[in-house]
């Protein structure tokens, strides 16, 4: 797909972005997916090829297509390739909310583009049951078969840690002074608490 615009989750500056599904849940609407990205972070040392590059001892987790290598069919019968050289990094994998996006096509804040399907031979997913528990994946290529799982592996150990911090965070400030006075002024006495003998 091609958004026109890209909208981050993060809040950064939108902007035109292709966007690779992996994997989807049909009945969660959820997508696993990446933003590719021309930026070549790969050590220059290391041979920049087609395929899986995965050097754990120097944290090289990423999935590379060469410019020029026609890698889908599109919608329309052609093929597609990308203009420059084009990396996946295992740390940049997500899931997104599929809702989310025809919600912002609907009030008009993007455009998405279905560019094609991915050949087979690049790599395969499911195409359902997205679990990140259970997710199983489909390679031809051993490496690229330890790069999804090392991503499926990332995915759980964020949710973890995000389920961890919800749990554990308790330090709330509440709200500043001068905005609860105003607040319990508005309000009167609807969410008085009773004093307790």
């Amino acid at each position: 797909m091609l958004f026109r615009p890209f909208i981050f989750k993060n809040g950064a500056t939108p902007k035109d972005k292709f966007f690779l599904v992996l994997g989807k849940d049909i009945q969660g609407g959820l997508l696993l997916a990446s933003l590719p990205t021309s930026k070549d972070h790969v050590p220059s040392d290391v041979e920049v090829k087609h395929g899986c590059l995965d050097i754990a001892e120097r944290f090289v987790n990423v999935f590379v297509f060469i410019s020029g290598e026609e890698i889908l069919n599109t919608i329309n019968g052609g093929r597609f390739s990308f203009s420059k050289n084009t990396f996946i990094y295992g740390s940049n994998l997500d899931i997104y909310n599929a809702a989310q996006f025809e919600l912002q096509e609907r009030l008009s804040q993007t455009s998405i583009e279905l560019i094609g399907t991915l050949d087979s031979t690049v790599f395969t997913m499911p195409q359902n049951g997205l679990d990140v528990r259970k997710l199983t994946v489909k390679a031809e290529d051993e490496k690229l078969h330890r790069l999804l799982l090392s991503w499926r592996a990332g995915i759980r150990d964020a949710t973890a840690r995000r389920q961890t911090a919800l749990v554990t965070d308790t330090d709330r400030p509440g709200y500043p002074e001068k905005y609860a006075k105003e607040l319990i002024k508005q309000t009167g006495d609807k969410f008085l608490v009773p004093e307790t003998k």
